[in-house]
């Protein structure tokens, strides 16, 4: 009787460890004044200010990490469309901070290093702002804090928890039961 039950234990077992768990990420917002001798970019523009939000994972997955959500940059309060395809992170003794890569140039960010040992620290940070690297142009701060989104389990695992429930109602289903009757 024990050994009928193995496949259903399995299953159950098989169905509950395949369950997401929720992934931490790093939400980084910022503000960027662009002063007098700014060059004018998409990405950039003299006596304009742009704003940029994203996250990434927490611990950081790679350095640069092209695993970015819910990216946002506007300048002058009108969206940029193109997404950037890597965050570059810096320790302090490279200036710290990131450059977000886009496909034809990098707004870089200098200040403080906020990432201790690949996690980033929360806090609020100013920084300076340049174009492909060059000489800062203007000013700005940025906050970072953590977010928990939910993570959404891959279509193998709701296979998996499919498969198991399934094995499971079988299994179920087919046990016999068998009622002995015994007279005194």
């Amino acid at each position: 009787m024990f050994m009928r039950k193995i496949p259903l234990l399995c299953a159950t077992a098989i169905s509950l460890v395949a369950a997401s768990q929720a992934q931490a990420t790093a939400l980084i917002q910022g503000t960027i004044f662009w002063g007098a001798l700014t060059p004018t970019t998409p990405y950039s523009l003299a006596g304009s200010q742009s704003q940029f939000s994203f996250e990434v994972p927490n611990p950081l997955d790679a350095n640069p990490t092209t695993s970015i959500f819910s990216f946002s940059y506007s300048l002058a309060g009108s969206p940029v469309l193109t997404p950037p395809v890597a965050i570059v992170f810096y320790p302090a003794i490279n200036a710290g901070l990131f450059d977000i890569v886009f496909p034809d140039f990098a707004v870089s960010l200098y200040g403080a290093d906020f990432l201790t040992g690949g996690f980033p620290s929360p806090g609020f940070y100013t920084l300076e702002a340049a174009i492909d690297g060059a000489a800062p142009v203007g000013v700005g701060g940025l906050a970072l804090s953590f977010v928990s989104s939910p993570g959404v389990p891959e279509p193998a695992s709701w296979a998996l928890m499919v498969g198991g429930f399934g094995l499971l109602g079988g299994a179920l289903r087919s046990a016999k039961r068998s009622t002995r009757v015994t007279y005194a």
